[in-house]
């Protein structure tokens, strides 16, 4: 917390590994982590609750062969990656736990993967002949791809918690754009010349204040 101690104990789940995929925060502020059953070597994605005192943290099972996932800011919809056949594909499910569905319809041999939902729309990079490629899912169902203007190798995409903009890397460079156009101009948000530094993985942060 951020008014609480500087150091919290950490989780720690019998019969379970934390696998290094990325977690989210429910509306009413569990976490959702992947995690690796050590007895069958399975992934899904398990609700944390971690206000609960830490001998008595139980993960609950709520998506079977998922993993890294995002909640749409409204809070009713959870988009996941799923392995199949070896090739990861995107899905979502609502937070109750209906309804899954799969979102990227791509042909055996290309996988998509880091989905993150903006606040109209949900993204994820899918790899194809080698190159990842930036997908766009907004609410009426449409999926898009957009056009990279420079030589981006994209990962990490993150949209900003208000409409506006949407920010990705290369590994050395920090990149943004529009989000609510496809066509619109890359710029390059954070770069070092030297080439010594290396710039990844933007995270956004709402404004707010703390009481």
């Amino acid at each position: 917390p951020l008014d609480g101690p500087a150091t919290v104990p950490p989780f720690v789940f019998e019969g379970y590994t934390i696998a290094t995929e990325q977690i989210a925060w429910t509306p009413n502020d569990h976490l959702l982590i992947t995690l690796r059953d050590v007895t069958d070597d399975s992934v899904g994605i398990y609700e944390v609750d971690p206000a609960s005192e830490r001998e008595f943290l139980q993960p609950r099972l709520r998506i079977a062969n998922g993993s890294s996932p995002t909640v749409s800011h409204d809070g009713s919809v959870i988009a996941f990656e799923r392995d199949t056949d070896g090739f990861s594909q995107i899905w979502t499910t609502t937070l109750i736990g209906f309804g899954e569905q799969k979102i990227s319809e791509h042909p055996t041999g290309i996988s998509c993967f880091e989905p993150d939902f903006g606040p109209q729309a949900l993204y994820f990079l899918c790899e194809i002949d080698g190159v990842a490629s930036l997908f766009r899912y907004d609410t009426a169902g449409s999926l898009v791809m957009y056009q990279s203007t420079g030589d981006a190798e994209i990962s990490h995409p993150a949209a900003a918690p208000a409409p506006g903009y949407l920010g990705y890397d290369d590994g050395t460079r920090i990149y943004l754009r529009r989000d609510s156009d496809a066509a619109s101009i890359e710029a390059v948000l954070a770069q070092d010349e030297t080439g010594n530094v290396k710039f990844s993985m933007l995270r956004w942060q709402p404004s707010f204040q703390v009481r």
